[in-house]
């Protein structure tokens, strides 16, 4: 039987390394909680930021897109980042993982460029832009700078990403004419702003912040998911999961023109979770159900437990805000496990709708197409 990249066989060891970064990731938040864990790695508290997002993300999204382009350098881009989470683990000490990653974010780079010369479509010329926010992140950490002037980039790839397939995918109405020039503003702003950051950083994360109070309001305004949550079964949970990450959103924009604006501490932990922990999981847990069928090429079915780990994700981080904002640290260290275990809960979840999913198929003759979603997981 013929070896092929675009096959389940060559996607699920990539997708499994991303999940185990992602746990990786989530020890390394409980020891920076303040729980004594034996880790396997001693500077893995060092890492939670790049685990999270470079190693799970960013692997993440590009074997997203290579499933969706199936092409050779698509399918580089997640074999590099799934080099630089080897290097990362073994030698965390040196920036090898992190020019691996720059290496995997320039070759999607190239990807989204090259098919935006294509098509001359929005979206992707918005995910090229994305993709380049994720290689400068990418280089500043690689070049030794401070975690804090590397996040922005970061996330800019991760708005910017999200956006852009929402668009791709036409789950996003019409625009108006003056909506449309509101998002182009609002991402033009985005991008200035991270580049100011890293030169006069309070000034630009507060402009960076005026830009995510705006696409958050573009996106309750434009995006179907305020209709969908009329609907029912996965619609209905994909738009809670949607709506409720563009809430957490609007609080990054408002947390970022609040005094004072920190590089560490409290405020700061707000700041970063309502953004990555809020918006990006809220995105992750509506999408899985789609991600995962359309990597593994498996139909799993939605179940209503779903809604524990949505719901639990929000209560956790509800806790870890407030508590955040009048810095109380048994209730972040409280708000933080919850969020683990809301993680940890949809892996779970998805694990046993994957398994009863295989189950399902070997009991009955496979049919003609293999009960795959599609390419792209936001459908």
């Amino acid at each position: 039987m013929q070896w092929k990249l675009d096959t389940p066989r060559v996607r699920f060891p990539v997708l499994a390394l991303a999940l185990f970064s992602l746990v990786l990731g989530l020890l390394s938040a409980l020891q920076r909680l303040g729980y004594s864990l034996s880790l396997p790695y001693a500077a893995l508290p060092l890492l939670h930021g790049p685990l999270m997002v470079s190693a799970f993300l960013g692997t993440l999204i590009t074997l997203e897109r290579a499933v969706a382009q199936k092409s050779g350098l698509a399918y580089s881009a997640p074999l590099l980042a799934l080099a630089g989470i080897v290097a990362t683990l073994a030698f965390p000490a040196q920036s090898y993982g992190a020019i691996l990653f720059s290496l995997s974010a320039f070759t999607l780079s190239l990807l989204f460029i090259q098919v935006f010369l294509k098509h001359n479509e929005i979206h992707f010329m918005i995910m090229s832009t994305g993709a380049l926010s994720w290689l400068i992140g990418n280089l500043w950490w690689s070049a030794g700078k401070f975690m804090f002037q590397v996040v922005p980039w970061w996330m800019g790839f991760v708005l910017l990403t999200i956006v852009a397939e929402r668009l791709e995918l036409s789950r996003i109405l019409p625009p108006r004419p003056f909506s449309r020039t509101w998002f182009l503003i609002s991402i033009g702003i985005l991008l200035f702003a991270m580049t100011l950051s890293n030169y006069f950083y309070v000034p630009g994360f507060r402009l960076m912040g005026i830009s995510l109070i705006a696409l958050s309001l573009w996106l309750f305004q434009n995006d179907v998911a305020r209709h969908t949550v009329k609907t029912s079964a996965l619609p209905r949970f994909t738009a809670w999961a949607l709506l409720g990450g563009y809430g957490w959103l609007l609080l990054t924009g408002l947390l970022a023109l609040l005094p004072p604006l920190q590089q560490a501490g409290f405020y700061y932990d707000a700041l970063l979770h309502t953004f990555f922990v809020g918006f990006v999981f809220s995105m992750i847990f509506g999408h899985a159900p789609i991600i995962f069928p359309a990597i593994l090429d498996l139909q799993i079915h939605f179940r209503n437990r779903y809604y524990m780990h949505l719901l639990l994700l929000h209560i956790g981080l509800i806790l870890r805000t407030v508590s955040d904002l009048i810095f109380w640290l048994p209730g972040k260290q409280m708000g933080g496990v919850l969020n683990v275990l809301a993680i940890l809960l949809f892996l779970v979840n998805n694990g046993l709708s994957i398994v009863q999913a295989r189950r399902s198929r070997k009991g009955r003759p496979s049919p003609g197409n293999h009960g795959g979603t599609g390419p792209s997981f936001r459908r």
